[in-house]
């Protein structure tokens, strides 16, 4: 019996290195040189940081994509064990993801299979043998255990892995799918119809997998650009990004951060692709872990601002792409477009202009890059606060922010997205919720670049009492003093580069502010 049944296990796993052979990167199976990013910034986790707050929803940090002796994890995990790992390593939530291929069967399919305890791997649960058979239930149970409001979420999600179109993680759904029996590695709008469709019961599999539909869950695309069954295969990367107006609004996110890998930047511009395809995603950072070191400190973590530590409070940030992806586990950060957080989507009257405003808090070195439509960097900002004007154009249009680490130029954090379109009826005064300790807001100035002769006009709402205009070497051009500055005449400036230093009336702040003359 032990024979037939390691004859039956080791042939598992050659129709998986088989599938592997024809992946364009060895995501699992083989080791992978990875590009160096370090370093991870050591974390005092939430013991301090998770307190932070936005409007009264606090920023939540946790990691993301783990996987257990479920699918292709070590030998005798379970969920519980990564719940309980991220939890003691003081992080706010775990989010689950262990492959859907594996659920109906109990087997676990990991390197350490091949040794000689292999039958370790045929059932993965002696504590539970009937857990064991109906994984997804079981799952489900043991992130509800796991659970305690304002303490710790774990949450239940499978991998839908197709290694020809891609993966994609699917959260907080009822029911799962597996690309290896739905037809996904043949025709990827199977996967959409599924993810689109409300949960349908199906008496007798819900024990199993659910029953069908996934229109209850939230997905989000894995690791871009890794999967492929040959070159030139027009289905990479889920058919090139192919906009699904119908999966749109569930599918919140795209991994900015794998297990080191970053994607969007160093030539990885794949947060880019996505939306300009049109996909509405937000920034999620994931482990991918498959040993047991779970909730590392090596590795890139997701933060939700959220009004509640509990399921539903995850499932609504995530919703509203309400999220941010770090490296530097002490980074909290803020995106707004007026009032509208990270992760809004605005409409506007088109040729009227909205103000977008930014907050880095960490204690490293680092600039902050404000990333646009077609990965155009409109502006970098060398301050904690900073804003900038934007014009709102008939299209649509993405701002997001990019936190560099100053010494290496690799990315620390990305921030979701805020997507601002033309053809409303709101016109924006620019005025903005992010405020510096004298309570002055921004300094912001348009336009920006100004021509000689034109006026440049002061938008921001605070009172600026002296307004200084020097070279890049320091000499000073200009000067303005007056009870509340409103305006600047710069006809007397030359083409140039300059900098324009304003100071409030309030704590004679200073603020400053690189200025264009054409």
């Amino acid at each position: 019996m032990k024979s037939i049944l390691t004859l039956f296990f080791l042939s598992a796993c050659s129709f998986l290195a088989i599938s592997q052979e024809h992946t364009s990167h060895c995501e699992h199976q083989c080791v992978v040189e990875k590009e160096a990013v370090g370093p991870f910034y050591s974390p005092s986790k939430r013991a301090t940081n998770s307190r932070f707050s936005t409007n009264g929803r606090q920023h939540f940090i946790g990691s993301t994509h783990q996987h257990s002796g479920y699918s292709d994890g070590y030998p005798g995990t379970t969920p519980a064990d990564y719940f309980d790992r991220g939890r003691e390593n003081g992080f706010d939530f775990v989010l689950g993801a262990d492959h859907s291929d594996f659920y109906s069967i109990p087997l676990t399919l990991h390197d350490a299979c091949l040794s000689a305890d292999v039958l370790d791997c045929i059932s993965i649960d002696l504590s539970n043998p009937v857990g064991s058979l109906f994984k997804w239930a079981n799952f489900k149970s043991i992130a509800a255990n796991r659970t305690e409001e304002g303490e710790f979420v774990g949450v239940r999600g499978f991998e839908w892995t197709s290694d020809r179109f891609g993966h994609i993680n699917v959260y907080f759904s009822d029911n799962i799918t597996n690309a290896k029996t739905d037809g996904g590695y043949v025709y990827m709008p199977i996967f959409w119809t599924w993810f689109t469709t409300e949960p349908i019961e199906i008496p007798g599999l819900d024990m199993l997998f659910g029953s069908y539909g996934g229109g209850d869950g939230l997905g989000v695309f894995n690791h871009p650009g890794d999967k492929s069954l040959f070159d030139e295969d027009p289905g990479f990367n889920w058919n090139q990004f192919e906009y699904v107006p119908e999966a749109d609004s569930q599918m919140v996110g795209i991994e900015v951060f794998n297990d080191g890998r970053d994607y969007g930047a160093d030539g990885r511009t794949y947060y880019q692709e996505v939306l300009d395809a049109g996909w509405h995603v937000g920034a999620m950072a994931s482990e991918d872990h498959h040993g047991t070191d779970w909730s590392n400190d090596q590795t890139e973590k997701s933060v939700m601002v959220a009004e509640n530590l509990n399921t539903e409070g995850l499932k609504e940030a995530m919703y509203k792409r309400s999220m941010y992806a770090v490296r530097d586990f002490d980074l909290r950060m803020e995106f707004f477009a007026g009032k509208a957080f990270m992760g809004s989507r605005l409409k506007r009257k088109t040729a009227t202009y909205v103000q977008l405003m930014g907050n880095v808090k960490t204690q490293h070195g680092f600039y902050t890059e404000l990333v646009s439509s077609g990965n155009v960097v409109l502006e970098t900002f060398y301050e904690a606060n900073f804003a900038k004007v934007v014009e709102v154009t008939e299209n649509e249009k993405w701002y997001y922010l990019r936190v560099v680490d100053a010494s290496t130029g690799k990315s620390m954090a990305y921030s979701s997205p805020i997507w601002i379109e033309g053809g409303g009826d709101i016109d924006d005064n620019p005025t903005t919720s992010i405020q510096d300790s004298d309570h002055t807001q921004p300094l912001l100035i348009a336009p920006n670049p100004v021509r000689n002769g034109e006026r440049i006009t002061i938008l921001s709402s605070s009172r600026w009492t002296q307004i200084q205009i020097s070279t890049i070497d320091g000499r000073l051009v200009y000067e303005q003093q007056d009870e509340n500055i409103t305006e600047i005449n710069a006809s007397g400036l030359s083409a140039g580069v300059y900098m324009l230093y304003a100071t409030s009336a309030l704590g004679n702040k200073q603020h400053s502010q690189k200025l264009m003359v054409e």
